[in-house]
């Protein structure tokens, strides 16, 4: 059984700094909170990804939440039947190559080149963060993308490139946000999602692909409905 509070773990996108999930935990006072940053250095490849996080999950029960690129991350460790996993959150994520804007961006203007631009603040806005974010956030954006090493971000992106889901279906219960102005996930992408994790359900919320920063107030509420229904099954199912 669960306990009253949820654990939360969450695993950060591609910046894999988890810096900017406090938005989103602000919205959550009552959920106790693990962020497991990626590592800055060493391989970025899923595998290798996967085994750094399985490393540091809690020993008790616990709910797992996987943001954009860690949505992978996220789905092997439930696909192996990771002990203590109760259910997973995907947010803005797929199983394959997300969509060719986002490959084509990946190529040609990475992160830390995007920050460079006269317009970056605009770009930004635009593709990944929303037209509502404020100033203190973008700071924030930009300020955890510079701690990562720009070959640490092309060795993501090309494990992103090289995504091939290959793992059986897997029972565990799932929810997947959606974010309504995503550029960078195509719509699709939750099918997958769905055709390997058929105990799945989709959420639309809007905002674009940062979609915890962006509206956070919304995911968090979505987010505890989810725990309450996950739970109360957990109970029915007890003899």
């Amino acid at each position: 059984m669960m306990r009253s509070q949820p654990k939360l773990v969450m695993l950060p996108g591609m910046d894999g700094t988890g810096e900017l999930f406090g938005p989103f935990l602000e919205c959550l006072p009552n959920v106790q909170a693990q962020v497991i940053p990626l590592p800055q250095t060493g391989p970025q490849d899923y595998d290798s990804l996967a085994s750094h996080v399985r490393e540091q999950l809690p020993d008790d029960e616990f709910y797992l939440l996987a943001e954009s690129f860690s949505g992978p991350i996220g789905a092997i460790l439930a696909a192996d039947a990771t002990p203590g996993l109760r259910g997973v959150i995907f947010v803005a994520t797929f199983l394959s190559i997300p969509s060719p804007l986002a490959v084509c961006i990946g190529r040609r203007l990475p992160l830390h080149r995007m920050m460079r631009l006269p317009f970056s603040s605009w770009t930004q806005r635009r593709l990944l963060l929303g037209s509502d974010v404020g100033d203190d956030f973008l700071q924030r954006f930009n300020a955890a993308v510079r701690t990562v090493p720009p070959n640490t971000l092309k060795a993501r992106l090309k494990s992103l490139q090289q995504l091939h889901w290959r793992h059986e279906p897997a029972p565990i219960p799932s929810i997947y946000l959606q974010a309504s102005d995503d550029y960078l996930v195509s719509p699709g992408k939750v099918q997958e999602i769905q055709q390997y994790f058929p105990n799945n359900r989709l959420m639309r919320i809007k905002g674009p692909h940062f979609l915890l920063q962006a509206n956070p107030a919304a995911c968090a509420r979505t987010l505890l409905d989810t725990f309450a229904i996950w739970e109360s099954r957990q109970r029915a199912a007890l003899p």
